[in-house]
């Protein structure tokens, strides 16, 4: 057997094997359930005709509540401070809801987004997705 041939053998080995192991780290990652996707709303309070805030936070709050109550069984929300540029180039200060679904399916999220869009007359909200691990943990 030629050099050649013997490292074209090796070659062909190792490239087999890392994708054996990386089919196998795959699986596992999948049929252990810990992947996971999780999205996040950032709703901001400005009504988007008059770039004011019309209703309260408390009220958007409930709404937004049970906007999400009617899909999911579970998230979390809290209040943030959304910095921006208006159109003028004015920087704004708006009152921000965050939610973050984990486990939800991103058909789902965009559901909500289009009712919370509705219900509080925004022009758009931001949906951030990622792909993590996750688990509910609760001690040993």
């Amino acid at each position: 057997m030629s050099a050649e041939n013997r490292k074209s053998q090796i070659l062909i080995f190792v490239v087999l094997l890392l994708s054996i192991i990386l089919v196998t780290v795959s699986c596992i990652g999948f049929f252990s359930g810990s992947q996971s996707s999780t999205h996040t709303i950032y709703i901001g309070l400005n009504d988007k005709d008059t770039y004011t805030q019309l209703i309260s936070t408390e009220d958007a709050e409930q709404i937004v509540h049970t906007i999400c109550l009617q899909y999911v069984d579970g998230y979390t929300m809290y209040q943030a401070d959304g910095y921006w540029k208006d159109a003028d180039g004015k920087p704004t200060k708006e009152n921000t809801l965050v939610c973050v679904f984990v486990g939800t399916d991103k058909q789902t999220v965009r559901i909500i987004a289009d009712e919370v869009i509705d219900a509080l007359n925004q022009n758009a909200v931001l949906i951030v997705s990622e792909e993590n691990n996750a688990e509910f943990y609760s001690g040993i």
